[in-house]
């Protein structure tokens, strides 16, 4: 299922899209009014107070590290959206605000829409780095516990660009708002809600539109600048101005998750990252293969199988790429052993290849250098089998018996056969049980030995004559 987020509360909503709605959900485009959200019981923020809180289009975030935003994944996917960093002024570099552009986005994989949203996290990574200034604060990702370092009865803040009430009428300037953090009914741990002061509601909180915004608490320094603890931000809640307890994704809870979304996105700021692997070099006698792919921006329908021939018709799985990431090239590089025969599939489970509303991605493979397969748009599936070393397609002794239009077989040879597939492409459905991809040579579809595939091909590779 896919999902994406409309506003039908103060906070958000996830409304389920299913296959017959899909191409009616319009392509996500920054909103052309104010960006804003909403506080309730708020004042002005003084100029660079947040200089870390990010203006998303319909939302907020923080700027967790130069090249880095920490959203909420309700808020949908920002691949390619303007953003403000900095924002103090609504739509303005007042104050050392800046535009940037979200390159890649991830959410949790573990994100979930039950009992007030789960693992509310989303990352985004810019295309420039924004370097704020820290000379009156410092901004930290909060990792430890509750014990550690308590929220719970605890001053918190809240900040957004927001209306009062119902009606939409936006201040120019960042609002904040006090906030108290509590236990929230759920009892999920990777929630924490806040409130009014002294357990009142009705006092203050934050409103739709301030969803994936920061709740900090701030850590007044005698030496240096103040340090400000991103604890929470901004998920799910009530209808404003109720302003009733709103419930917040733990930062403590995705701390982990966080920096390895940092890491899996290439960001220079992640901790510990593992070194990148080490290029692949194959031996003189193998082929080299090299796969490509772009995702669309539903990346989660998307994954490809390689798997090496055991059999007649069986296959040993060898590797496989679940391929995460929207709108995200992936290079993935394998060695086939000579006269050795493998497989590999692409799958999209929606059925739509790698295109969305015409927006494609692509999908490549290369033998030694030389392109075999392209292409973007399938239904659930596209397969290439390809043989390593030296094919005995070059031999023409080697012969392929061709299944003619009228029922009638022609026993050609291996040019033959490849000069037939170009004449006759109605006929080119598959070539040993493989999908028949434009570019592609006959080598790369047919075992090497010609001695397993056979049933069901427009070609059939036979023993030589």
């Amino acid at each position: 299922m896919r999902f994406t987020s409309i506003t039908i509360s103060v906070l958000t909503a996830a409304a389920v899209v299913d296959a017959a709605e899909k191409y009616q959900i319009p392509k996500f485009e920054p909103r052309p009014d104010s960006p804003g959200g909403l506080v309730f019981g708020g004042m002005d923020a003084d100029a660079g107070e947040f200089p870390y809180f990010v203006n998303l289009p319909g939302c907020g975030g923080t700027l967790i590290a130069p090249d880095t935003v920490l959203t909420a994944a309700h808020c949908g996917n920002y691949q390619n959206a303007a953003v403000w960093v900095g924002a103090w002024r609504d739509q303005s570099p007042d104050a050392g605000a800046v535009l940037r552009t979200c390159n890649r986005w991830i959410s949790h994989p573990n994100y979930s829409t039950a009992s007030g949203l789960i693992n509310d996290f989303a990352i985004c990574i810019l295309d420039e780095p924004v370097m704020i200034n820290q000379d009156e604060v410092v901004l930290t990702v909060n990792a430890e516990s509750e014990d550690d370092f308590p929220i719970i009865g605890e001053e918190l803040i809240g900040m957004g660009f927001g209306k009062l009430n119902f009606f939409p009428i936006f201040p120019e300037i960042i609002q904040k708002t006090t906030l108290e953090g509590r236990v929230c009914s759920s009892g999920i741990p990777e929630q924490v809600c806040a409130g009014g002061p002294g357990g009142q509601n009705g006092v203050t909180d934050v409103c739709a539109g301030d969803s994936g915004g920061p709740m900090i608490k701030v850590v007044p320094q005698v030496d240096g600048p103040d340090l400000h603890v991103h604890v929470g931000l901004v998920s799910s809640g009530a209808i404003c101005p109720l302003a009733l307890t709103g419930t917040y994704a733990r930062t403590s809870a995705g701390a982990g998750w966080i920096n390895e979304s940092q890491c899996s996105l290439g960001s220079e700021y992640g901790v510990d990252c593992p070194p990148p692997p080490e290029p692949v070099v194959c031996e003189d006698d193998q082929s080299t293969l090299v796969v490509n792919v772009t995702t669309d921006f539903y990346s989660t329908e998307n994954r490809y199988e390689f798997e090496k021939q055991i059999g007649r018709v069986q296959f040993e799985l060898i590797a496989e790429n679940e391929l995460v990431l929207p709108l995200f090239p992936s290079t993935e590089t394998f060695c086939l052993n000579r006269v050795e025969t493998y497989r590999w599939t692409l799958f999209d489970t929606f059925g739509d290849g790698l295109c969305f509303l015409g927006n494609c991605g692509s999908y490549s493979l290369e033998v030694d250098g030389i392109l075999i397969a392209e292409g973007d748009s399938f239904e659930n599936e596209v397969r290439v089998v390809v043989t390593g070393g030296d094919s005995q397609c070059d031999d023409s002794a080697n012969q392929f018996k061709v299944i003619k239009s009228n029922g009638g077989n022609l026993n050609v040879e291996c040019p033959a056969a490849e000069n037939y597939l170009t004449d006759n492409p109605e006929r080119a459905g598959s070539v040993c049980n493989a999908a028949v991809v434009t570019g592609g040579e006959l080598r790369d579809y047919c075992i090497g030995t010609c001695g397993y595939y056979g049933e069901g091909g427009n070609l059939r590779c036979e023993t030589p004559l």
